[in-house]
């Protein structure tokens, strides 16, 4: 991973979640602001910024893993991560495909979507990137797989700070020594819903366009790969493409 993917995967969705987090803290509770601002005005314009790129690495890397843990559970992703599943269901009835074990022997299904994503990320990476066409379709396809990974992770990022936020400011109002600012409230609560809803709409419509260009070119390239290994033979006797799952 080069410093540009780095940068889009960890550091952005941290730096999304420290921005918005201050602002619509401070917001809420003008006193904390005064407070926060001494401490950052000590660490000298050169410090905060440090400090605020290292802080969001490391959350951006803690979300990103978050992220990676819940995605097969998360209900959001759901109709993408079901997607091999179906494809291979679909080439299976075709007759194009046939899923073998390290035996070379065939394997029915219930294949479940783990298994599925398994099989279909073995013959990409074995098969569709073996010429500069194919080369520039992986790039690209990676390119939207970084985009939607910093997605994902940017909106378990805004979930978290909203719950924290939401934490915060109760405690604030509580507290008869805090002047809390109940417009700023109003606003933080407006930016918050709507920030984490079009990060998770955007995740969710990234995650769509990526399923559907990674599978529609895996779908081609075994249809391609079981034309030519069939050519000039009879109907009744061509063979599927052989697709390797290790259990």
């Amino acid at each position: 991973m080069d410093e540009i993917k780095r940068y889009i995967r960890f550091v952005l969705p941290g730096l999304s979640f420290v921005i918005i987090f201050a602002v619509t803290t401070w917001s809420s509770n003008p006193t904390l602001f005064l407070k926060s601002y001494y401490y950052i005005k000590q660490l000298g314009e050169l410090g905060a910024l440090g400090g605020l790129l290292l802080i969001s690495g490391a959350l951006g890397y803690i979300f990103a893993q978050i992220h990676f843990a819940i995605y097969w559970f998360n209900p959001i992703s759901k109709i993408v991560r079901n997607e091999p599943q179906r494809l291979i269901e679909h080439l299976r009835n075709r007759g194009v495909c046939q899923i073998v074990n390290t035996c070379d022997k065939e394997i029915g299904p219930p294949f479940n979507a783990r298994d599925s994503w398994a099989i279909f990320n073995r013959y990409f990476l074995q098969e569709v990137t073996v010429d500069d066409q194919k080369i520039e379709i992986t790039k690209w396809l990676d390119k939207l797989t970084d985009h939607t990974h910093a997605l994902g992770a940017a909106s378990i990022g805004l979930v978290i700070g909203c719950l924290l936020w939401i934490i915060i400011t109760a405690y604030c109002i509580l507290q008869p020594s805090n002047h809390c600012n109940v417009w700023g409230i109003c606003v933080s609560f407006a930016v918050w819903t709507i920030v984490a809803y079009s990060f998770l709409r955007n995740f969710y419509l990234t995650a769509r366009s990526l399923c559907s260009s990674g599978y529609a070119t895996i779908e081609r390239y075994i249809s391609h790969t079981y034309e030519r290994q069939n050519r000039g033979v009879a109907a009744g006797n061509k063979s599927p493409v052989r697709l390797m799952h290790f259990q």
